[in-house]
């Protein structure tokens, strides 16, 4: 029988599913976890386009001077790669992240978070389609499992609640980020061999700050941000660092690993992250639906990612 492996999920053999991969990836959905609740405490207060553009703005004077001695090296790969770098500036830094500010603005978390879940199996049929080679049970069933734990753990163990889920027009905004960020996500796999990791980062970094300058323009014009807070200042500085910088460094390192359909799952632990940070922060009391979501959700994640 043929080996329905695909070309997303194949690894070196001598790094073949490597446990810093996993880390990663791990530590990436935990930053972003903490990024959905710092977004969200900044609605009515920062327009979301202008959180996006001082989020970058304020990434790119922590990250540029880092990544210096690579542009030296590869700005002619760069510049001969624009139509890449552009792209994934617009999709991952641009769009993506404004349509999540903006999503919940008029949605709540609990709905931000559901549609999100998605966003696997967005990234294995689109995988399946590209490849032209069928899912595997084994995937389908993990991502089922992952997803069925991510659920839980949003509704609190009443399943019932998403039986009485209401729609909102920000579910569309945050369906829009998770069809960009799958698009994000499976473009890291084409990467030009010869331009390097920091290289592209920075510059799609440049890139997607870039597009964003005329919404941030219009969103001053509209109201000018209460930048004088320094409680707003902790929040942005929080998703520059941590929701940015380490986050998009960490995703791109488990996505060359292992593959957009294996790391593409990480995104369904966000919920868990959530109640963890729920119970530690705010002091909430730890429930059984924490632990069966918890459950079903490295379940799934442990299914796709096996050996075989």
């Amino acid at each position: 029988m043929a080996d329905h492996t695909t070309a997303a999920d194949a690894a070196p053999p001598a790094v073949a599913r490597p446990i810093w991969a996993y880390v990663a990836l791990t530590a990436t959905v935990l930053f972003w976890s903490g990024n959905f609740i710092a977004g969200r405490s900044l609605r009515g207060e920062i327009d979301p386009a202008m959180v996006n553009f001082i989020r970058w703005g304020v990434a790119l004077l922590l990250f540029l001077p880092l990544a210096a001695p690579h542009l030296r090296r590869g700005w002619r790969v760069g510049l001969r790669e624009w139509r890449y770098l552009l792209a994934l500036g617009a999709l991952g830094v641009a769009m993506f992240q404004t349509f999540v500010y903006t999503g919940l603005t008029a949605t709540p978390v609990f709905n931000a978070l559901l549609v999100i879940a998605t966003t696997p199996a967005i990234l294995l049929i689109w995988t399946s389609a590209i490849d032209r080679v069928a899912p595997r049970p084994v995937q389908m069933v993990g991502i089922g499992l992952s997803m069925a734990g991510a659920a839980l753990m949003i509704a609190k163990g009443d399943l019932g609640a998403l039986a009485r889920l209401e729609l909102y027009l920000g579910d569309l905004w945050i369906a829009a980020a998770a069809l960009a960020w799958s698009a994000y996500t499976l473009m890291l796999r084409q990467a030009p061999p010869d331009l390097e990791t920091w290289t592209s980062l920075s510059l799609s970094m440049v890139a997607g700050w870039v597009l964003m300058i005329p919404f941030a323009l219009w969103s001053y014009v509209e109201g000018p941000p209460p930048l004088g807070d320094w409680a707003v200042w902790a929040r942005i500085l929080y998703i520059a660092v941590f929701a940015s910088i380490l986050a998009f460094v960490l995703w791109g390192y488990g996505v060359r690993r292992v593959g957009p359909v294996r790391a593409g799952q990480f995104i369904n632990l966000m919920p868990i992250f959530g109640g963890v940070l729920a119970v530690v922060l705010l002091g909430e009391t730890l429930r059984p639906y924490h632990l069966a979501g918890a459950a079903l959700a490295f379940g799934g994640v442990w299914l796709v990612n096996r050996r075989g």
